[in-house]
């Protein structure tokens, strides 16, 4: 089957994986970096667009909120604003389960598509915060005890490149 002449189609002019095995945590309400989760690319073509894949690995010791906002470069993109006190995000996950997750961890995948307008290398980074600063930890679960309950997991970004 082919398509119609009126539908554009892009090709796959590169693609960049980056996993992320760093166990690191933080306990902030104010978006900070995650460790080890970044990822540059330099597009071929400044009307590229840059398609995302992001799986994160993240533990939440308690009933919570964790919200995460993705940046090229300095810039944040395809972000929410706040609005009143709504925290703006690209993503959000909540834990309203009444129960402690010290031995869980939750996956966290968005897709994100960019246009960055130039040819110069460009990073993508993500950064996160959680309601009231409750310990979010990455890459392995909240109390990382040394038992058959305690995973270990990893967190990754790919970036493609699509032609115009």
């Amino acid at each position: 089957t082919t398509l119609p002449a009126a539908i554009a189609t892009g090709k796959v002019l590169q693609t960049i994986y980056n996993s992320n095995a760093t166990m690191s945590q933080m306990s902030s309400s104010s978006f900070a970096a995650i460790s080890g989760c970044s990822i540059a690319i330099t597009p071929s073509a400044s009307n590229s667009r840059i398609f995302l894949t992001y799986y994160l690995s993240v533990g939440i010791n308690a009933e919570s909120y964790a919200f995460f906002q993705s940046f090229r470069d300095t810039t944040r993109i395809q972000s929410q604003n706040n609005a009143g006190s709504r925290i703006g995000c690209t993503v959000a996950h909540g834990r309203n389960d009444g129960a402690s997750a010290s031995a869980q961890t939750m996956t966290v995948c968005f897709n994100v598509v960019d246009s960055p307008n130039t040819t110069n290398e460009v990073t993508y980074t993500v950064k996160a915060a959680s309601y009231g600063g409750t310990t979010m930890t990455f890459n392995r679960t909240p109390n990382d005890s040394n038992n058959s309950q305690a995973a270990r997991p990893t967190s990754g970004i790919t970036a493609m490149e699509i032609l115009a």
